[in-house]
């Protein structure tokens, strides 16, 4: 659990990093510093993976089939929603860093049955993503439009993403939120 607590930590921070960003550079800036923070990041997975297997085997999840995938998955997750929804961007950020992040820490303070078609999510941890995210877009939208898309993005960071190796939700999440908010 404690690695999970570090893993959401960072998580959380770098996604608030990532909108204040959003919120203080222009999108030409933003695109340039995240695309070479981007950059950095697959060069040290790929050539310094060996000298850098303690943080993996501190931050990263047992069951990734490479070590670093879901910080690669999450930069480029918001390099790609800055890319295609930059007047979102700052909100579909938000719903990246903050409800994952707290779902995954406030999930093992209560007792709750797993999810019937993934039992390594609780729907607990599942209401907690749905209620952060609806506060969060509740700060924009009216209430048909907040259940929405915070039940959608609830729902698809439900699944289990181990079986689709190319595909992650830290990569889904901010897109398909961007996506959806070109539309309220």
């Amino acid at each position: 659990m404690a690695n999970e607590f570090y893993r959401q930590i960072i998580h959380i921070g770098v996604g608030l990093t990532a909108v204040l960003g959003a919120v203080f550079l222009t999108r030409g800036q933003f695109l340039l510093l995240w695309g070479a923070v981007t950059v950095a990041y697959i060069l040290s997975i790929t050539l310094l993976k060996h000298q850098l297997r303690f943080v993996f085997a501190v931050l990263e999840r047992e069951h990734a089939p490479f070590s670093g995938k879901g910080g690669l998955f999450f930069f480029l997750g918001v390099l790609f929603t800055v890319i295609l929804f930059w007047d979102d961007a700052v909100l579909a950020l938000l719903l990246l860093a903050i409800p994952d992040g707290l779902a995954t820490l406030l999930a093992p303070l209560v007792k709750s049955p797993p999810l019937p078609y993934n039992h390594r999510k609780s729907v607990w941890g599942t209401t907690v993503f749905f209620v952060s995210a609806a506060l969060i877009l509740s700060t924009h939208f009216q209430q048909a439009a907040i259940f929405f898309v915070a039940f959608l993005l609830a729902a698809i960071e439900s699944f289990d993403y181990r079986e689709i190796p190319f595909l992650d939700d830290n990569l889904v999440i901010p897109v398909v939120a961007g996506f959806l908010l070109q539309f309220l």
